[in-house]
């Protein structure tokens, strides 16, 4: 039997109410039983409306366009480098190929137009190619100075092509100042301070740089010179202030400063 409800509902047999509506306006009533559960079964606590669901996929797929946006421009630089790197091959069949990445620099060994391996240096580490004979070697070097529009280098490392066919750091250059810039002629990579010349080649036997040449000039404590040159059997032997002097000759119509290129 109906009873009067408070505000003046009616009551119906399972406990809950109905009000009557004004006219022109509806009203929705969500019934639930006692667990919370609505008629469907589903928590009636957790339902999210629809502008929040609605949000939620937007944001979904907000989220996956930057993420398939990313991944494009990953595959493009990808692409890009792959296709400089064909291009620098094709323009240099043998050599060492600079490729610039952040703060260092990879400079890529080709031969034949593939890549045979590379080598990475700090990003302020200047470099030079130089041929002696049939071999292409890279110069790095952090050692560098201005003179005029020149960039040359008063040391660096020397790296060449080992037996498996990788790169690797065949030697070291070290000249005595800005005045003695690293040079290479026809006799080889020169070497020099204000009492010395020196000579450094390729040697084929053990891919190594090894000094083929030396004229040096000695003092004594009463400032008597002595000189030293390099024998046929690369042994330090005496020599003559004219021997110093027809190597400094020498030196002068062969060796060029080496230009060093910054990345």
């Amino acid at each position: 039997m109906g009873g009067a409800c408070r505000g003046g509902g009616l009551c119906d047999r399972s406990g809950m109410f109905s009000d009557e509506s004004k006219q022109g306006t509806t009203t929705t009533i969500l019934l639930t039983n006692e667990t919370g559960k609505s008629e469907n079964g589903v928590d009636a606590g957790n339902v999210a409306s629809a502008d929040e669901v609605n949000a939620q996929q937007e944001t979904d797929a907000a989220l996956q366009e930057a993420l398939d946006k990313q991944r494009e421009r990953a595959e493009a630089v990808k692409e890009a480098s792959a296709a400089e790197q064909e291009k620098q091959a094709a323009e240099n069949p043998a050599g060492w190929i600079p490729m610039q990445n952040g703060n260092t620099t990879t400079w890529m060994n080709m031969q034949d137009g593939a890549t045979a391996g590379f080598v990475t240096g700090k990003g302020d580490a200047a470099y030079a190619q130089v041929k002696l004979g049939d071999t292409t070697l890279l110069l790095l070097s952090d050692g560098i100075y201005q003179d005029g529009e020149h960039t040359y280098a008063m040391y660096c490392d020397v790296y060449g092509v080992g037996e498996d066919g990788t790169p690797v750091q065949i030697g070291e250059l070290l000249s005595e100042g800005t005045a003695y810039p690293i040079c290479v002629g026809m006799s080889g990579f020169y070497v020099t301070s204000g009492h010395s010349i020196e000579v450094y080649n390729l040697d084929t036997a053990t891919g190594q740089l090894v000094l083929t040449g030396s004229n040096t000039e000695n003092f004594d404590g009463n400032g008597n010179e002595t000189y030293y040159r390099l024998d046929s059997r690369g042994q330090s032997v005496e020599s003559t202030a004219e021997e110093y002097l027809q190597a400094w000759d020498a030196y002068g119509k062969d060796a060029q400063p080496i230009e060093f290129t910054t990345p």
